[in-house]
């Protein structure tokens, strides 16, 4: 498939019925079209397959949310009333996921832990974010962080930018794979939560790749210690789906069990 029919199957399918309004990046599909192509397929077992991916990525982060709605109503909040009006939104923003929404029981103490970690004045990048950054408005921020979320869904990059403005917060999201354009940027410390096992499913030593190209000293990896449905418990697997993606580029500094996931705190190595 030449250049064109490329980026033609490219368009068809990020402005199908499915997807046009998630406004995910073409950089995304080009990858997916890129790694099918090799296999030499039909083009119609190629856009086939291609689809299935794109669905395999998208789908865990859906959510209830409608978000037009939704921005208007963080547009008619109005910051000097103070913050208890924009929290409320929040908590039902989060409300929308499950991930989320396990998360709300625990949050101050979850971000508790995380920030005692890191020191003041730092740059923190949440990777493959979802709805997570819609806590910030809910906990103190670090004095001088700066922080950086990316999400490949076009409505909650937008969504999410809203709310930092309305809450005026140091914070920005940016519509970016992480696995296509890894982030390059200096920082002292890099948030996955719940993504690498999606990761690996995506493409095999995704993470470990991701870990190595990151610019980041201290990574803190969130995963499940159970399936949504509560019945298997995941920590052996997950534990070594981490010791295999940090195995001789990173240390293992500690690991901090909340409710519903297990954090790993992972320092990468110098050099």
């Amino acid at each position: 498939m030449d250049g064109k029919k490329s980026q033609s199957v490219i368009e068809k399918i990020l402005h199908g019925k499915k997807y046009r309004e998630l406004e995910i990046p073409q950089a995304t599909v080009a990858d997916l079209l890129e790694q099918e192509l090799s296999k030499g397929q039909k083009k119609s077992e190629t856009v086939k397959a291609v689809k299935a991916k794109l669905h395999n990525i998208i789908a865990p982060y859906l959510d209830t949310l409608d978000y037009a709605e939704t921005g208007k109503a963080i547009d008619r909040i109005n910051p000097q009333d103070g913050d208890a009006e924009l929290n409320d939104v929040c908590r039902e923003i989060l409300s929308a996921h499950d991930s989320t929404r396990e998360r709300l029981s625990y949050h101050l103490e979850f971000f508790s832990y995380l920030f005692s970690g890191i020191g003041p004045d730092c740059k923190i990048l949440d990777l493959a974010c979802g709805l997570n950054p819609v806590f910030l408005p809910l906990i103190q921020l670090p004095k001088g962080v700066e922080f950086i979320a990316y999400d490949i869904h076009g409505p909650r990059v937008a969504l999410l930018n809203q709310i930092f403005q309305k809450a005026n917060l140091n914070a920005q999201a940016v519509n970016q794979d992480i696995l296509v354009e890894p982030p390059r940027d200096a920082a002292c410390a890099a948030f996955l939560f719940k993504e690498a096992h999606r990761v690996e499913k995506r493409e095999s030593g995704g993470s470990r790749r991701l870990i190595q190209l990151l610019q980041a000293q201290t990574i803190f990896i969130s995963l499940p210690t159970h399936n949504l449905n509560g019945r298997f418990d995941l920590r052996e697997r997950m534990e070594r789906l981490v010791d295999t993606a940090i195995d001789g580029i990173a240390d293992l500094i500690e690991t901090k069990e909340f409710a519903s996931e297990m954090v790993f705190m992972v320092r990468k190595r110098d050099g």
